[in-house]
């Protein structure tokens, strides 16, 4: 009789435990999905307006001549070019790049596709970012608070 007992004693403690650890994951799933929902809303949002709205035109537009040039000419020859470069030469790399995927893609350089290229480096760290605060202030500031920070951001 005392094996039985203690076989179900501890059947019964591993499913509390279970039932923890399912309250546990079940809390973790609806962060995660909302928080999820949050940054692809985020993404979403930041398309949209990435496509339709120019930005601020000078810099958009000295972006987008940076990277033909640099594709012209090449990193020997580029700051020996008669032309406004202040910009070290890591994001010009990114320029180049994109520049070639416009390239890949037959879009014109006046093209909304293309400013939006331009603006992908952009809206990927304001992406990280928010992720960063969901991650960051989860354990700090409690759920709700952490999407409201991310969201807000």
């Amino acid at each position: 009789m005392g094996i039985e007992i203690i076989v179900s004693i501890t059947f019964a403690a591993l499913l509390v435990y279970q039932g923890g650890r399912r309250q546990k994951e079940a809390a973790l799933d609806r962060f995660a999905l909302w928080g999820g929902l949050l940054l692809f809303s985020a993404f979403l949002l930041r398309l949209l307006l990435g496509y339709y709205t120019q930005g601020y035109q000078t810099d958009i537009d000295t972006f987008k001549s940076w990277g033909r040039i640099l594709n012209e000419v090449g990193f020997k020859r580029l700051y020996q070019q008669d032309i406004y470069l202040d910009y070290p030469p890591g994001y010009l790399y990114v320029l180049g790049l994109l520049d070639r995927i416009r390239l890949l893609l037959g879009l014109p350089e006046a093209s909304g596709g293309y400013t939006l290229l331009m603006k992908t480096p952009a809206i990927f760290a304001d992406l990280l970012c928010g992720w960063a605060l969901l991650r960051l202030g989860r354990p700090r500031i409690g759920d709700r608070a952490a999407l409201f920070v991310s969201g807000a951001y």
